[in-house]
């Protein structure tokens, strides 16, 4: 969603806002990072279970846990960011040091009766929750949705009594993928296939290197290669079967573990989103940087692998297309093109009136013509003398008139209306030029 991001008003420098009051103590300038002071996130109101709420958007698309993890605290009512809100052209945003402090905060309340050494668990939980702001290393295990790999900064969740799951699970019935991944991690599948590409370049001096490495006997090293063979194409084949992160049994593991009303965060693709369960339901939260100015979209239905993804209001309402302001901005010049196009009523009168007009003028001009041409005859008439009386100048000049009077009449008697003047003979009044041929319109209409 770059051409939006870049519609949208930016924040102002912090000198130029003049900071609200707030229940609480900022941050101590020693936890702040010096690129801290410049980071933004916009913040969209919608109501949540017949709740107002506010939640975070994202500035720019990314992984960005922290924000996952601060809108199910919002969701849940735990937390509240209202006396952090700025506002910039009618648009609200947060400084991310706040957001970091409200976590903190929480994190510090929900947990104040930890003795000394769980304390320092904490304690090393909050100092790494700035760097939640641009990713968190999470490594899945393909057996179950909750299944990861244990780190300092995957505590956050336990602390905060939030669960953190995926859908990338491999599926119990398929007996070949189940038996080589069940059990194993992201990065222990990653590294196998690894060696299996090795491996498939010269297989003897594989045994040889695996030997060396990891101080295997050539019998035992044989069997590692042989391992590795076998389990390589499965390995490859179920990454690129399942690159989306999401299969059909982690859809379903998803939806039987999840409770109804449940709030959590849930990791695909290296992206951290709000998900929530209504009504047998999986939803995720809209927070990418192109709906913020949407008001409508609220929710992301999960139900599928991979497609088209449908969005819902607050109220789990599926919404159309007609229903986004983004729609509505596409419509407007193809409605207003349709509106300028339909006759009206007075307009037509008025289209009827005009064609009369020029009928009427086209039967005027023709009579007009009829008579100057009349006239024309009578004058060559008058001139007309004994031809052997005339001089041989007098004689052409008869003959230019007569020829001229002939081919107006002729014209004249076939429709034609000249529209066009050249100069005629000294005798005659000023005329249309009847001689525009053809070729010499085509030409014309060529040069314009």
């Amino acid at each position: 969603m770059g051409g939006e991001d870049d519609m949208k008003p930016m924040p102002p420098p912090i000198e130029e806002i003049e900071p609200k009051e707030a229940t609480v103590a900022p941050l101590s300038p020693s936890k702040r990072s010096p690129k801290q002071e410049e980071l933004v996130y916009w913040v969209k109101e919608t109501t949540f279970l017949q709740r107002n709420v506010h939640y975070i958007c994202q500035n720019i698309n990314g992984p960005c846990p922290l924000l996952a993890i601060c809108n199910v605290l919002l969701l849940r009512g735990h937390v509240t960011i209202d006396p952090f809100i700025r506002m910039v052209a009618a648009q609200k945003f947060i400084y991310a040091r706040d957001v970091v402090y409200v976590v903190e905060t929480r994190l510090r309340a929900a947990n104040s009766h930890f003795n000394e050494i769980e304390r320092a668990t904490l304690n090393e939980v909050i100092a790494l929750l700035q760097t939640l702001q641009v990713g968190l290393d999470v490594n899945v295990q393909f057996h179950d949705v909750g299944a990861f790999e244990y780190t300092s900064a995957c505590a956050i969740f336990d602390l905060l009594d939030m669960r953190l799951v995926h859908g990338w699970v491999v599926d119990p019935q398929d007996e070949a993928s189940h038996r080589v991944l069940a059990g194993k991690s992201y990065n222990h599948i990653i590294e196998r296939l690894i060696d299996y590409h090795g491996v498939l370049e010269t297989k003897e001096e594989s045994v040889t290197t695996l030997m060396k490495e990891r101080s295997l006997s050539m019998e035992q090293a044989a069997l590692k290669v042989e391992q590795i063979t076998q389990e390589g194409p499965i390995i490859d084949r179920f990454l690129n079967e399942n690159a989306s992160q999401l299969t059909f049994a982690g859809l379903v593991s998803l939806h039987e573990q999840l409770k109804e009303r449940e709030l959590a965060v849930f990791f695909r693709n290296n992206h951290f989103a709000t998900i929530f369960k209504w009504q047998g339901h999986l939803y995720l939260l809209a927070t990418d940087a192109g709906y913020y100015d949407e008001p409508n979209v609220i929710w992301e239905k999960l139900d599928e692998i991979a497609g088209d993804s449908e969005y819902y209001t607050a109220t789990f309402t599926r919404l159309v297309a007609s229903d986004t302001k983004q729609q509505e901005i596409e419509s407007q010049p193809a409605a207003a093109m349709a509106v300028a196009l339909e006759p009206k009523p007075q307009e037509t009168e008025n289209d009827d009136f005009a064609l009369a007009l020029r009928l009427q003028q086209e039967e005027d001009d023709a009579a007009i013509a009829l008579a100057q041409e009349r006239e024309m005859a009578a004058k060559v008439e008058e001139v007309q003398v004994d031809p052997l009386a005339m001089t041989s100048e007098e004689l052409e000049m008869q003959r230019q008139a007569e020829r001229y009077y002939n081919q107006r009449l002729l014209e004249h008697q076939q429709g034609y209306r000249p529209e066009q003047t050249q100069q005629q003979p000294y005798y005659t009044t000023s005329r249309s030029n009847p001689r525009t041929s053809a070729s010499d319109s085509d030409r014309n209409c060529a040069l314009m």
